[in-house]
């Protein structure tokens, strides 16, 4: 899946399109790492940006011709791309891939949590809404 993650500067979206399709994530500290094996660090990281949802592979048609995906996964997250692939899409788009810290602040919730929803491993995940 290719999450995106804006510029750190806010006010280059006023104009944007999708605006409400990006969320703010806001800095400080949280904790990084292994909880069950009790090697967690914290971390601070400054106010980012990062896409609501994943780019779909309809999304990613329109911007790359070549690009091919199973019939019938138009909605799909993309998947299978080089970094350098995804890279120069974010660059057309005027973002850029998140670092590994970006993407776990987010997906570990507002608690820190294992995961966005708390510390169970669910059978039936839920339905996230931020």
């Amino acid at each position: 899946m290719l999450f995106l993650i804006t510029a750190s500067v806010f006010t280059s979206f006023f104009g944007f399109a999708h605006a409400e399709n990006i969320i703010k994530i806001p800095g400080g500290p949280f904790q990084t790492g292994n909880p069950n094996a009790e090697k967690l660090q914290t971390v601070e990281l400054k106010t980012f940006f990062i896409d609501r949802y994943e780019l779909s592979n309809r999304e990613f048609k329109n911007w790359s011709r070549d690009y091919a995906f199973p019939k019938g996964a138009n909605a799909h997250p993309v998947t299978r791309l080089a970094w350098k692939e995804a890279n120069q899409f974010c660059l057309a788009q005027e973002k850029r891939l998140p670092i590994s810290l970006e993407w776990e602040k987010p997906a570990r919730g507002l608690d820190g949590g294992i995961y966005p929803w708390g510390n169970k491993n669910l059978k039936k995940k839920p339905h996230l809404f931020f």
